[in-house]
């Protein structure tokens, strides 16, 4: 397997851009069959911790070819689909609203979503800090952050067991399928973007976030992280 240096900064965000805008005609194909649906199983999971009620409004941040906001409407809410990739966005049609832009720069006013959902996003963004003070800021008094991404088992069999698949066995699935195989080897890679748990907690108690959790999934190959905006005293 070819080595993938992570990108940093600028070069970074154009990389990853462009990457999904390649992968995109392929993503939600790939990703079920490399992950045997268990993406969607979290996806599950995290939508129960959103603890959304019918029509509500939702930011599925980095929502790539819309694949909670099909999930969304059928909770009977209002997702708004914001990705940075328009090659993601356009596969993403059947979702009546769209936007395309930074997470950390979000074209909304204070206080007018409420909730946020992320799915396997977290580790492609530049400044993940900046994601979550941009979300206390559109979310209600009250409302929910929840993210499912990737992480590293502790288990140690369950640890060699995900990067022999992960890091050798899914590439060449992904290049198989989508054609690129740089963009397959760069993403069991690109969890070591983020930062360790504590300071995810840290970053949300700075910005005033109640209900904190970072709970591990499937053996802790994934990660379902939520907080909730305070209902007073939140950033606005």
């Amino acid at each position: 397997m070819s080595k993938v240096e992570l990108p940093q900064g600028e070069e970074k965000y154009k990389h990853v851009q462009a990457m999904f805008d390649d992968i995109a005609p392929t993503y939600e194909k790939t990703n079920t069959f490399i992950t045997f649906g268990l993406d969607k199983y979290a996806r599950n999971l995290a939508l129960k911790e959103l603890r959304i009620t019918p029509g509500s409004v939702v930011i599925d941040m980095a929502a790539g070819t819309g694949d909670f906001s099909r999930m969304l409407v059928d909770e009977g809410t209002i997702p708004i689909a914001c990705d940075f990739s328009y090659g993601m966005l356009s596969h993403a049609r059947s979702v009546k609203k769209r936007v395309q832009c930074d997470g950390t720069r979000m074209p909304f006013a204070n206080n007018t979503c409420d909730a946020i959902v992320c799915g396997y996003g977290l580790r492609n963004f530049v400044e993940l800090e900046k994601l979550f003070i941009d979300s206390m800021r559109v979310l209600k008094p009250g409302g929910r952050f929840v993210a499912v991404d990737v992480s590293v088992p502790t288990n140690p069999i369950l640890k060699a067991g995900n990067k022999l698949w992960l890091g050798s066995v899914a590439p060449k699935i992904g290049w198989l399928i989508s054609k690129n195989k740089n963009a397959y080897e760069y993403l069991p890679k690109s969890v070591n973007y983020l930062p360790p748990k504590e300071k995810i907690v840290e970053i949300f108690e700075s910005l005033n976030a109640e209900n904190i959790q970072i709970r591990p999934l499937i053996g802790g190959s994934l990660v379902l992280i939520s907080a909730t905006k305070p209902i007073q005293g939140g950033n606005e």
